[in-house]
């Protein structure tokens, strides 16, 4: 969940700085133009100036809430899955799910080993080991 995590936040944060700089490069030349034609050169800086802030503001916000949604509830839960391949090896599935059994994140692992503790639990749980996140 968290590699996934990382390469979103990293795709945001482009995306976040293509628009600032193609917004920024459409103002300068604007305003330059504006400069040129009509001599509002103070009025259009003003202007270009409280759209970037808007702009700005606007990915921020959207940033942050997409973060906030991929935050671990308190009422999440994990979920870990292993079926025992006949290599010996284990195919391991992992699981993040809301209070309402929606799945919010997962990955799985083929031919690993696991220590003796998560084969216990697996043989235990009949291949299911619920995870506390709290």
């Amino acid at each position: 969940m968290f590699e996934m995590m990382r390469y979103d936040v990293l795709m945001w944060c482009s995306i976040v700085s293509f628009v600032l700089a193609v917004t920024l490069y459409i103002i300068r030349n604007l305003i330059e133009f504006c400069r040129i034609l009509f001599g509002l050169g103070s009025i259009l800086v003003v202007v270009g100036v409280k759209m970037v802030g808007a702009l700005i503001e606007l990915c921020v916000n959207a940033v942050m809430d997409w973060m906030q949604s991929k935050r671990v509830h308190r009422t999440d839960y994990g979920k870990l899955v292993g079926r025992k391949l006949a290599s010996g090896n284990y195919r391991v599935v992992a699981g993040v799910f809301s209070s309402g059994n929606h799945q919010r994140a997962s990955k799985t692992w083929d031919e690993v080993t696991v220590d003796n503790d998560l084969r216990w639990r697996l043989e235990r749980g009949n291949g299911t080991v619920m995870v506390d996140l709290s």
